[in-house]
This record gives structure tokens, C-alpha cells and sequence, in this order.
């Protein structure tokens, strides 16, 4: 019988449930270690695994902690039964929204519990809802060297093709290469894989979105993850939707097309100032061209995001902001949208 077993081979064997009341794997001492119950401790876990389905810790740690994360979700896409979550998010949003939640839950005692202890206890009562799996999409154009210097902007087939992209994916962009006498456009669309939580009462929508993993405490229970998004959503964007009024988003923000130009309704362009969009205490900023009207926010322009998170936003014509429903918000780095 072999006694010793390389990394990816444990991996493995964690995946497939083969390591015997294997709940938990750790990545310490550039090894890994499973264990047959959650532990407290200061080292947060590589992975969780929770009726089958395995939840990967998509935190940020050493060279190695890092490398074992990236063979574990490949094992886990692979067989479609993982998704990558930031602990830390999750462990900030429960301190920051519920401050008994750190409390001994295995007593009636009211003295709260040491810090890391705290941080690690949801992992004992996380449940897995339902999750959505990775997707992505690429698409070649091929042009010759010399069309280029005839181009402003993009080619109208790309153009098509990135606009219909961006209704079915939550990230999209082009890049731009030239190979064998080939200038090649590659239009790309992904949406990142999300999961929805129940830990304690508490419903967590958790994914990665752009540039950073976030968690959103949901305003009211949901079965799937396409319900949580629909619960996210104010319902002007959901009026404007049906209608088939454009709306885009940026982080927690929806912007609803409500004219081309100012004067259409009523405004005009020289009061729109560059400000800030209102947000939580904490929390990361939007910055564009504003104007505050009737207790309605108004946004023109280009929108960006404080800390990077997000990609800039360009606005053409005139759109009314509205903040998601989430009760809070979190971002792998603790900051609170």
C-alpha cells in the first residue's frame, strides 16, 4: 500500500472523496495536509468540502499556499464540483454585519471569542445553496496587416460580436495581436464561477467579479443564483429591463439610460460636476460627472472605480445610478462596497 503521495495526487483524493472523513485540506509548509474535521486555527483552509461540493479558499498567501490553490481548482473544474470564494470576505462580512455571530454558540456564555476563532466559525455551519460553473467565450477576427492603417477603433464584426458578449458574460474585453502576416482581434467574454451561501440565517451570494473576489449578504432568502442576482437588483433596473431600456453596471451600481441628451429632460450639461457616488462607510468610490436632482442621482460620462476593482465604465448620454439591494457588501481586501 503507498504511504506517500505527491500533492496533486492528495488533491485528487480530496476531490474524489477518497481520504476517509476528509472534510477540510490544508496548504502548510509548502504541503498539503487533510484533515477529518474543521479545527481552529490560524492557518484558513485551502479548501472546504461540504456535502461533495468544494469551496476553495481564492485568498492571496504564500508562493506555494497559492500554487496548491491553482492545481485544487483545476481538479475541481474539471469535474465541475468546486468554486473559488474568499474566506476572508465571508469572515469580514459576518464580523462587520453580526457582531453575535462571534459569539460561543456551544454555550449560553455572552464573552465573545478570541478573534481567529471567530473568523473560522462559519466554516462549521456554511451551507452550499446552489453554484454556477466558469464560462468563457473567444472569437478570432483575422485582418490583413495594412487593413490597420485604415481602422478607427475597432472593426464593425468585432464590435458586434463584443456588444453581444456583454449581455451573456459579466467581463468582456479585446485584445489585439498580428501573427503571420495576420492582425487578429480576440474578442473574450467570461463569467466567473458564483455560489450561494446559507451560513446561520445569513444568504451569501459569493463569486469573483472583474478583478477581485467579493460576497453580497442578500436582502432575503434564494433558492438559485440567478434569483440572487434578480434580488439584487432595485426594481427601476427591473422595470427598465423589461421595457428594454440599456442598463450597465459597475460593482454595486446600475445605471438605467434615461437620454442622449441633457436637455431631453429637463437638465443641463454644465451642472453635471465630477464627485464621488454616494457609498458605506469604508467603502471603495465611484467617481464621475453627477448631478443630484429630485432625490434622483444622475451620471454622464466616465465611471470609475477607487481601488481599481472595476474596469472604467463609459457612459454615452445621460443615466439615472441606482445601488444594488445587498444589505453589505465585501471585497477580498476587507473593504465594504
Amino acid at each position: 500500500m503507498k504511504h506517500y503521495y505527491s500533492n496533486y495526487e492528495l488533491i485528487e483524493m480530496f476531490v474524489e472523496g477518497k481520504i476517509p472523513s476528509g472534510e477540510v485540506i490544508y496548504s502548510y509548509n509548502g504541503n498539503l495536509t487533510a484533515m477529518d474535521k474543521i479545527i481552529w486555527t490560524y492557518n484558513s483552509p485551502l479548501g472546504i468540502k461540504k456535502n461533495g461540493f468544494i469551496l476553495v479558499n481564492g485568498d492571496n498567501y504564500s508562493f506555494t499556499s497559492n500554487r496548491h490553490r491553482n492545481m485544487l481548482l483545476e481538479c475541481t473544474n474539471t469535474r465541475g464540483t468546486g468554486v473559488a470564494v474568499s474566506f476572508s470576505a465571508i469572515s469580514n462580512l459576518i464580523e462587520e454585519f453580526d457582531w453575535d455571530f462571534t459569539r460561543n454558540w456551544d454555550s449560553d456564555d455572552k464573552i465573545p471569542v478570541l478573534p481567529f476563532k471567530a473568523k473560522s466559525a462559519w466554516f462549521d455551519w456554511v451551507e452550499v445553496i446552489d453554484f454556477i460553473p466558469d464560462k468563457h467565450e473567444y472569437h478570432d477576427f483575422k485582418y490583413e496587416w495594412k487593413a490597420e492603417e485604415k481602422m478607427k477603433g475597432y472593426p464593425e464584426d468585432v464590435k458586434v460580436c463584443l456588444e453581444r458578449l456583454r449581455k451573456n458574460y459579466t467581463a468582456t474585453g479585446v485584445s489585439k495581436s498580428r501573427w503571420n502576416g495576420k492582425l487578429i482581434f480576440t474578442v473574450w467574454g467570461h463569467t466567473a464561477a458564483t455560489v450561494l451561501l446559507r451560513i446561520r440565517g445569513l444568504n451569501i451570494l459569493a463569486g469573483f467579479d472583474e478583478r477581485s473576489y467579493y460576497c453580497s449578504l442578500l436582502p432575503s432568502g434564494a433558492c438559485t443564483v440567478k434569483e440572487a442576482f434578480e434580488i439584487l437588483k432595485p426594481e427601476p433596473v427591473k422595470r427598465a429591463e423589461a421595457e428594454g431600456k440599456q442598463v450597465l453596471r459597475q460593482g454595486e451600481w446600475f445605471f438605467v439610460k434615461v437620454a442622449d441628451d441633457p436637455k431631453e429632460i429637463g437638465l443641463r450639461n454644465k451642472d453635471f460636476k465630477k464627485s464621488w457616488l454616494p457609498c458605506r462607510k469604508g467603502g471603495s468610490r465611484h467617481w464621475c460627472r453627477l448631478l443630484y436632482k429630485d432625490e434622483k442621482i444622475y451620471a454622464t460620462g466616465l465611471v470609475r472605480h477607487e481601488g481599481r476593482e472595476h474596469r472604467a465604465l463609459k457612459l454615452d448620454g445621460i443615466y439615472q445610478a441606482y445601488y444594488n439591494t445587498a444589505i453589505m457588501s465585501v471585497s477580498a481586501d476587507s473593504r465594504v462596497d
